[in-house]
């Protein structure tokens, strides 16, 4: 990977793989680990059939997290990997989440 920024630990980058990636700590200046005290693990992954499910899981997701962890939703972050189409879906979760 590019420096010492990231690391691979398990599997190849290649499309359709899983694959472990590790930062070094001197890299990762967001302390989640030390101020979270929620439920729920920091980080977690789901694989989806479609879009629809995917942004459909985040929207039960957020709401779960605003109503049963006390999270302020000012508080919570979806970032798009998919810069093309992030309005798009962003849109679409909006919509999802005024439901």
């Amino acid at each position: 990977m590019e420096g010492d920024r990231l690391r691979v630990g398990k599997g190849q980058l290649t499309r359709d793989s899983e694959v472990t990636l590790f930062r070094p700590h001197e890299n990762s200046p967001n302390n989640v680990t030390e101020i979270y005290s929620g439920t729920q693990d920091e980080i977690t992954y789901e694989m989806f059939e479609d879009r629809d499910a995917e942004l459909t899981w985040i929207a039960k997701s957020i709401a779960k997290d605003v109503k049963r962890e006390d999270v302020p939703p000012e508080q919570i972050l979806v970032i798009s990997l998919d810069a093309r189409r992030a309005k798009r879906y962003m849109l679409d979760l909006q919509a999802k989440l005024f439901r």
